[in-house]
């Protein structure tokens, strides 16, 4: 009875999140929920949820710049296990940063993106794929910036 209802309260619960964080948890976790079927009476039960590889912020706003100028954010990049970032490749040249060291491979990196602004105002969206030698994961990172003239 106890634990029907228990299982009850964690259907609502898990049912009544917030669509935002519902896509948090299958961002961060290999799989997002999990039946034990049947369980006898005071039997243990355990089940251990796996993280994914994760990019952090899932997305960077660069805030108002002015035409010339650069603005730097960090974004980290968290593994499983140790691993090695083979490349981060923005979708536009308004986007540097330094792909860190990787001897030994690390379970993280912090990450520094400069954005440059460009002569023309307007709003800025580019898309960062960040590859690791992690089962070859490529991971999505949005950015943006609105140029504005003085």
């Amino acid at each position: 009875m106890i634990r029907n209802s228990l299982l009850a309260a964690t259907a609502t619960l898990l049912l009544a999140m917030p669509a935002s964080a519902q896509k948090w948890a299958e961002k961060m976790f290999e799989t997002t929920s999990h039946d034990f079927g049947t369980i006898a009476r005071d039997a243990k039960a355990e089940y251990k949820f796996v993280l994914k590889n994760t990019v952090s912020p899932d997305s960077l706003f660069f805030g108002i710049v002015e035409p010339g100028a650069t603005v730097g954010k960090k974004i980290v990049i968290r593994g499983t296990k140790p691993f090695r970032i083979t490349s981060i490749t923005p979708d536009c040249h308004c986007l540097t940063f330094d792909i860190p060291d990787a001897e030994p491979p690390k379970p993280l990196y912090v990450v520094p993106i400069v954005f440059t602004a460009s002569g023309a105002p307007g709003k800025v969206s580019a898309v960062l794929r960040v590859e690791t030698d992690l089962d070859g994961t490529t991971a999505e990172l949005e950015a943006h910036a609105a140029v504005v003239a003085k």
